[in-house]
């Protein structure tokens, strides 16, 4: 008798359990029992091909330059005091996925990617889950088989780097009648946003060159062939608007695909807020 109502007890306890599991779950009550989805794992770590080195600038720091360095067994970078890995891998489309660590983490859920040629060469584009962070690739020769990283450019509101791969040798003013009645694309990231409007620098013969963005309301810079000599040489001029102060620094890089050249724009305001890179490719 003893054990038939220790049976029942253990029964009704069990039921009373049940009762408050369910009632906890919504169960019984006509409510829906919610499960968050899992978020999408981060892909294994994959070695890098990439450069491995960079030079590091950020527009806070002007026309400092700091070295980093990329380990090949997986991408691992100490960028800004974290770590990250860079991995990247080219798409049977053509494009090619990047990551960096968070933000700048691709999500197999949302996808958004596109390529450019300019120039004769290939720019990639990754926009990142968030809607808000981006990154840019200076992806080589169009003709190149293999995409290379000739620089990265990250964004996300706060915080802009851009990498420059470390092979990349300085030219000064000798290397500009390579760039007569050529263009340059560049993207300007600000301090608060990284969809940035298209930026284009257009040479003539004589080797003048005018700056023009797609950005509503932007008024077209013009920059004498007398001033790019300066700026070549590692001179600086004043922004249209008298305040800021302009310098670039161009870079040749050679492979057995052939050279590209690129030109890495500084610009420096008073109130650092103010203060950006642009990398033409």
């Amino acid at each position: 008798m003893k054990n038939l109502s220790r049976s029942k007890w253990q029964a009704v306890t069990a039921s009373m359990a049940l009762v408050a599991l369910l009632s906890a779950c919504g169960g019984g009550g006509g409510g829906d029992l919610v499960i968050n989805p899992t978020p999408t794992p981060v892909p294994p770590l994959k070695a890098w091909t990439g450069p491995s080195q960079f030079m590091l600038t950020q527009p806070e720091t002007g026309t400092s330059t700091t070295k980093l360095l990329v380990a090949s067994v997986d991408g691992a970078v100490d960028l800004d005091g974290t770590r990250r890995n860079f991995q990247a891998a080219a798409m049977p489309d053509g494009q090619l996925a990047f990551s960096a660590g968070q933000p700048w983490q691709e999500d197999a859920s949302k996808i958004s990617r596109s390529m450019q040629g300019i120039n004769g060469k290939k720019l990639f584009t990754v926009d990142y889950p968030d809607d808000k962070s981006v990154s840019l690739i200076g992806g080589g020769l169009a003709n190149q088989a293999t995409a290379v990283r000739d620089f990265i450019a990250l964004c996300t509101p706060g915080k802009r780097y851009f990498l420059v791969n470390a092979d990349a040798q300085r030219v000064f003013a000798d290397s500009l009648a390579q760039f007569k009645n050529q263009t340059l694309q560049a993207k300007n990231f600000t301090a608060s946003q990284c969809s940035a409007a298209l930026s284009v620098m257009q040479f003539d013969a004589s080797g003048n060159v005018t700056l023009n963005t797609t950005q509503s309301g932007s008024q077209p810079e013009a920059i004498s062939a007398s001033q790019m000599l300066l700026l070549a040489n590692g001179g600086h001029v004043l922004t249209a608007d008298g305040i800021g102060k302009r310098s670039f620094m161009f870079y040749s890089l050679t492979d057995t695909a052939g050279t590209r050249m690129l030109i890495q724009e500084f610009v420096v305001y008073p109130n650092q807020q103010q203060n950006y890179i642009r990398i033409w490719y």
